[in-house]
């Protein structure tokens, strides 16, 4: 059904408009944004990922080369380099959790499920941590000897082993603890959940 379709418009066919402007609406994530809205930008990441954008100068650059064409995704036209700071800086990473989550839950059915062994139900979870500059976001791990510090994000995630896909998503400071992360995980009892502490690899049974 998408033959001859760029791979963006592919994805963007999966992605119901009205559901992701009803979530940026109820939450007033576009509040203060007049051309730069939720969709805009959710555009604009997965326009910076496919082409394996490495800065905001590269995304905005390369968005506006096919501005002709940005009709067909379904927005107005590229943003400047400033606004795309801007709302990557004050924008929360919230409204993006919430997209990824009504879009596994739509799209679940279509993904494969034969690994399951005795209805057993496997996750694993993990975190990476990725490193910003301190102005943005606080700073990660100890000062080094020359005193300077990068700051980051971690980005912690917990993984449904049959689907291969994640079904838990949460960003934190790079120093968060990721134990704050495995509280807020609840799972069906029965569930096994695999994450490794320091180079132990530990098995936990979820009791409920």
């Amino acid at each position: 059904m998408f033959t001859g379709q760029p791979i963006l418009n592919q994805l963007l066919n999966l992605i119901d408009k009205s559901k992701v402007k009803a979530l940026a609406r109820a939450g007033k994530y576009d509040h203060y944004y007049k051309h730069f809205d939720t969709y805009t930008h959710l555009i604009t990441m997965l326009y910076s990922t496919l082409n394996k954008c490495t800065s905001s100068r590269e995304v905005v650059s390369g968005m506006k080369a096919c501005s002709h064409k940005l009709g067909h995704l379904g927005i107005l036209k590229a943003p400047g380099k400033s606004t795309l700071c801007d709302g990557n800086k004050n924008r929360s990473s919230d409204i993006f959790e919430q997209i990824y989550a009504f879009l596994y839950l739509e799209h679940s059915k279509l993904l494969p499920d034969s690994r399951a062994v005795n209805n057993q139900k496997l996750f694993i979870a993990d975190s990476s941590t990725i490193t910003l500059f301190q102005e943005i976001l606080g700073a990660a791990g100890r000062s080094r000897l020359n005193g300077k510090r990068k700051g980051g994000i971690k980005v912690h995630t917990l993984i449904n082993a049959e689907q291969d896909l994640p079904v838990k998503i949460n960003f934190t400071a790079a120093n968060a603890n990721d134990m704050t992360f495995l509280k807020e995980i609840n799972l069906d009892p029965g569930s096994f959940i695999v994450f490794d502490k320091g180079n132990m690899l530990i098995m936990s049974n979820i009791s409920g």
